[in-house]
């Protein structure tokens, strides 16, 4: 399962390379932004699921994680509306981790789709990157953008 950020999809087209074939999930609410980014730039994002739509996926719980998640990260700017989307991240994969607060942190995930589920993001925010390597340690890979999309 691989999360990625609003800015590495947009350098993904930017630079014309390949976001095909690829597992890819979004939280809900940064949704409508993947959406114009491809409107923006002419390209399309195959095989994008809503957060919604795993099996198992709790709103109750990921609003929880996203209370958490915008009182514990330092790099939010309401002013200039930066940031929720990384706080967006960080709820999903804190969502993940603990199968929805129904288990303790886990890096083998039973969401239906198989029995192994790794968590990669995919971001080259270096705030974001560290938050999720401090928060979630072993339970995350973490991928810069340039060992991610295809040329």
């Amino acid at each position: 399962m691989i999360i990625i950020d609003s800015n590495t999809v947009i350098a993904c087209f930017n630079d014309h390379r390949s976001l095909a074939g690829l597992d890819l999930v979004v939280p809900d609410d940064l949704y409508e932004e993947y959406l114009a980014a491809e409107v923006r730039h002419g390209q399309k994002i195959n095989g994008i699921r809503l957060a919604s739509t795993i099996k198992g996926y709790d709103e109750a719980a990921y609003l929880r994680k996203y209370a958490e998640a915008i009182n514990g990260y330092s790099h939010i700017s309401f002013d200039k509306m930066r940031g929720l989307g990384d706080v967006s991240i960080l709820a999903l994969v804190a969502c993940l981790v603990t199968n929805f607060d129904k288990a303790l942190p886990q890096i083998a995930l039973n969401l239906g789709e198989s029995a192994k589920n790794i968590i990669r993001v995919v971001t080259d925010d270096n705030n974001l990157r560290k938050k999720l390597q401090n928060d979630f340690g072993e339970f995350v890979e973490v991928v810069n953008y340039e060992e991610f999309c295809k040329p």
